[in-house]
């Protein structure tokens, strides 16, 4: 009798499936991230400065005067050249590792990322670290006309601060 050799429609669709799903989740992780980590430490960066900003805006003296146990009343974001964060007791220190939630970068995720962060507007030249501290009206206060904040890795992306306050992606 004559035996048919080959595949059935059902194991070709079963190759081409999981084919399909080692692509989508592999083959990326060999050819590199095209961005997507800055993009992450980005977006990260942009919903920290929106955190505390509300809280700068919602703080009032009771809440000022706790600065050292409310992280957030310390009203800024200290952004250095590798990382940011919310400083130690409202200092101009950044920790080495932040508790959940994330309050910043830490300095294990500064070291393996190799993103730098570039204020454009505010940063003197040769100055290493940053403050961004809001007043109670949401704005930046060193800041008069709009703040700049690139985070530069495999591509380079901004986020923008506003005069009038208002924080986004550029």
């Amino acid at each position: 009798m004559f035996k048919k050799s080959g595949f059935t429609l059902i194991e070709l669709v079963i190759v081409i499936i999981l084919l399909g799903i080692l692509g989508a989740t592999a083959i990326p992780k060999f050819v590199g991230n095209d961005g997507f980590e800055a993009q992450a430490y980005r977006d990260q960066l942009l919903q920290l400065l929106k955190t505390v900003q509300q809280q700068a805006m919602s703080c009032d003296a009771d809440c000022r005067s706790s600065r050292t146990t409310n992280l957030y009343a310390c009203n800024k974001v200290v952004i250095d050249n590798n990382r940011f964060g919310i400083p130690d007791e409202c200092g101009a220190s950044l920790p080495d590792a932040y508790a959940v939630p994330h309050l910043g970068m830490s300095l294990a995720e500064a070291n393996s990322s190799g993103l730098t962060f570039f204020l454009a507007d505010m940063s003197p030249l040769g100055k290493v670290m940053t403050d961004i501290e809001f007043n109670s009206l949401g704005i930046v206060t060193d800041c008069p006309d709009s703040c700049t904040i690139s985070v530069i890795g495999a591509q380079t992306l901004t986020i923008i601060i506003e005069s009038q306050g208002y924080v986004h992606e550029g």
